[in-house]
């Protein structure tokens, strides 16, 4: 075992797949050691027991000598006539003798069965000796530490077969790798079978008395492993490593045992600390990756407990490198944050390097929003919309308005000097996806007040004091007049790019239109038209100047705030349309109100349907919200048309009555027909 072990420390480089070999080899070294380890505590259990019967043994010989004595004087004293009390008597003693002896072999026994048991691990307790006087644990040590001085491809081997012999001690198969053993699903009977400690067994010796929990040795290893490498390696090796380890951590921590699941995630904690204190490079997104096993273990987990310490690893980590106070310079004096207690140094200096793994830690809260758990929900909405809150406030919505009239006058866009958090300002259409999750959660309570959270992020979007997200910054090609080829720069972006950040906040208010609560899907149409009639149409007008016959100058008072005709009508297509399916949905399940046509009507093929089969529903899609729809888009029609003066919209609504005609659903059709 020593030459292994110098093997493997001194010439690791040459190993490859044969480390497997030696990580078994020293979870047999660690088993032993822990079979010393209870050798020792058995030990001194066993002189305690001895002292204790001692003590009563000792005990016994005083009573019986105290029997003796007793018995002898009232001998003396009473003569022959008391022969037969002493005869009573000494019935009496000798039951309880008897008693005594019977509760001594007993204990007797049990002592038996205990020596026969040390006997049976004579083996290893003696093996379990040897190991521990022969291998230092600076030896195992220096090991795992030399693991960042191999080189790439070494190191990648080292971890691959690192997670395969722990998953084979997780999982609690000795089979080598690459075995059919290892690839037997673990069953609740088979499990108990291979973890369970039974009385008078010799699996507690084999165990090294680790008790019903899965032996994680290996486990913790690939954690240290995994920090000596981390700052060690360039990035992109370490993105390579981490992949190995992140598909081990994740299905550990979807193991049934709660506790190493639980052990698996505090791993995913600390890793990930240590990552994020490394800035972000450009656009490698590492972050991103580097996270994205907690979607997978928040979405699997059975386990309310490792679904709440994920949402608390989270947290840390939003706290630790997540967005900053949102009043900077000279903004300080209205920042909420002021009155808080100051963070401690590390912290402050982190501050703000979550850049791309934002994605990862909203998906998470998002589907949060669909556990079954009311907690769980419940902590990852709170923890939502405390960022939220944090970086959207009301000083910064409502800015200014001096400053609004004179951006709408000039067409252009007036920036403040402070930039949005990273949050909106980077990852704002996750942010959107992981509101539209709990709106399409159970909740309702949930999904009405991240609908109004929806409208502060339109407003925020609609507010010309503030920097657009970053989707407008991307780098372009351009020409530029008199130049030979084009220039790489942040041209102006046309307006249907800045309706990439508009489109999420429709297309999601558009389905919940389609949700089967009536007051979500009422809030959501009532939301979904007062944000297209507030953002996308002009500006109210206003008084002209003194030369009256200058329509340039009157070209601004008409202009769309976001967007222009062309504009509206994507919307119709593309957002207001596709709504009327949830009405053929509707009918096909037979939920709603039968085609009402006029008693004159004359039908030449089809029979009056009779009241008995006529099905009605107050409840229904099409008789709560299909009106108040077309109403909307017909207003949206007319306004259009006197802004614009042009009748384009009239034709997107009367594409939608034909959507409405050439529909399956009856009701549907004489709806549109009406």
């Amino acid at each position: 075992v020593q030459a292994l072990l110098r093997l493997a420390r001194d010439d690791g480089e040459l190993l490859g797949t044969t480390w497997e070999h030696i990580f078994r080899a020293l979870s047999e070294v660690v088993r032993m050691q822990q079979v010393y380890q209870l050798m020792a505590r058995n030990d001194r259990a066993a002189v305690a027991a001895a002292e204790r019967r001692q003590r009563r043994l000792e005990r016994r010989e005083a009573r019986e000598e105290a029997r003796i004595a007793a018995a002898q004087a009232r001998r003396e004293a009473n003569g022959d006539s008391s022969d037969q009390a002493d005869q009573n008597d000494d019935y009496s003693i000798s039951s309880s003798d008897i008693s005594d002896s019977e509760s001594e072999s007993s204990y007797d026994s049990d002592e038996l069965l205990m020596e026969d048991e040390m006997d049976s691990r004579a083996i290893d307790e003696t093996n379990a000796k040897s190991i521990h006087e022969a291998v230092p644990e600076i030896l195992i040590d220096a090991i795992f530490h030399r693991s960042s001085s191999l080189s790439g491809p070494a190191v990648k081997e080292f971890i691959y077969q690192l997670c395969r012999v722990s998953r084979m001690e997780i999982s609690g198969y000795g089979g080598h790798v690459g075995s059919e053993a290892n690839t037997i699903d673990l069953t609740n009977v088979h499990y108990r079978q291979s973890h369970t400690l039974l009385p008078n067994s010799l699996h507690q010796s084999k165990t090294g008395g680790t008790g019903n929990q899965p032996a994680i040795y290996s486990l913790q290893k690939l954690i240290e492993v995994t920090h000596y490498n981390m700052d060690s390696r360039p990035r992109p090796m370490f993105s390579e490593i981490w992949s190995t380890v992140a598909v081990h951590l994740t299905s550990t921590a979807l193991h049934s045992n709660a506790a190493v699941a639980m052990y698996a995630v505090d791993s995913f904690r600390q890793l990930s600390i240590q990552f994020l204190q490394r800035r972000e490079l450009g656009v490698f997104e590492f972050q991103r990756r580097f996270l994205k096993p907690f979607e997978t273990i928040m979405a699997r987990s059975e386990h309310v407990s490792v679904k709440e310490l994920l949402l608390k690893c989270v947290e840390q980590i939003i706290l630790m490198f997540g967005s900053g106070p949102i009043a900077q310079d000279g903004d300080a004096k209205k920042s909420p944050a002021k009155s808080k207690k100051p963070k401690p140094v590390g912290e402050q200096f982190h501050q703000g390097t979550l850049r791309s793994g934002w994605r990862p830690i909203l998906t998470v809260l998002g589907i949060a929003g669909h556990d079954a758990n009311d907690g769980i929900a419940k902590l990852g909405f709170k923890m939502l919309t405390s960022q939220l809150r944090q970086c959207v406030s009301v000083e910064i919505l409502n800015d200014s308005l001096t400053s609004k009239e004179k951006s709408a006058k000039s067409g252009t866009r007036q920036v403040s000097s402070s930039a949005p958090p990273v949050l909106l300002a980077e990852r704002f259409v996750d942010l959107v996806d992981a509101l539209l999750m709990y709106i399409s959660g159970t909740r309702e309570e949930m999904s009405l007040l991240c609908m109004d959270h929806l409208v502060t992020l339109s407003n925020f979007l609609a507010n010309d004091d503030i920097p657009l997200p970053v989707v407008r910054k991307k780098p372009i090609a351009h020409k530029v007049p008199g130049e030979t080829g084009a220039r790489v720069g942040y041209a102006p972006k046309p307006d249907s790019e800045e309706l990439e950040l508009w489109w999420p906040i429709l297309l999601g208010l558009s389905r919940t239109v389609g949700d089967r609560r009536q007051s979500v899907r009422i809030k959501g149409l009532v939301t979904m038209l007062g944000v297209i009639n507030q953002h996308f149409f002009a500006n109210s007008p206003t008084e002209p100047k003194n030369d009256e016959d200058s329509d340039d100058e009157m070209e601004p008072t008409t202009s769309p705030q976001h967007g222009d005709l062309q504009t509206l009508q994507l919307i119709f297509r593309g957002v207001l349309t596709p709504i009327l399916e949830y009405a053929e949905t509707d009918m096909t399940k037979g939920v709603g109100s039968a085609p009402l046509l006029s008693n004159d009507f004359e039908r030449f093929i089809t029979r009056k349907p009779s009241p008995a089969v006529t099905t009605d529903s107050k409840d229904s899609w099409i008789d709560t919200t299909f009106e108040h729809l077309m109403d909307g888009c017909v207003s949206m029609c007319l306004r259009s048309m006197d802004l614009y003066k042009s009748d384009a919209l009239v034709e997107e609504v009367l594409a939608m009555l034909n959507s409405c005609l050439i529909s399956d659903s009856g009701t549907l059709a004489v709806l549109g027909l009406r």
